[in-house]
């Protein structure tokens, strides 16, 4: 579908599309680093309901980072909790990374 390929890369390349995504990243990047600092402080995961972005966004950063095999979910055994995530070895790893470079403090322009 050349039309449609036309399409999609003349809006993705509009400044719009590239906040959203460099917005996109920056909460990627600060839910990873509130499901690691919990995980690491308290030796349980997280509930998604203490995530920084909700909604349809916050749902699709959850399953990048599951994707990307950042964070896994695990099983509520607490009433009340329907999605609890932890961070993967790989996350960690990211994780601590990216903390050394200070990127947490990014903000979207």
């Amino acid at each position: 579908m050349p039309a449609f390929d036309d399409f999609t890369g003349t809006v993705r390349g509009t400044p719009v599309v590239t906040r959203v995504m460099e917005s996109m990243m920056i909460e990627a990047a600060q839910a990873l680093r509130d499901i690691c600092r919990v995980f690491k402080e308290t030796g349980e995961p997280m509930g998604g309901h203490h995530l920084p972005a909700g909604g349809y966004m916050g749902e699709m950063i959850v399953r990048a980072l599951i994707e990307a095999d950042l964070i896994e979910e695990v099983e509520g055994q607490e009433r009340g909790f329907m999605r609890r995530y932890k961070p993967t070895k790989k996350g960690e790893k990211t994780y601590t990374k990216l903390d050394k470079e200070d990127a947490f403090s990014r903000r979207a322009s």
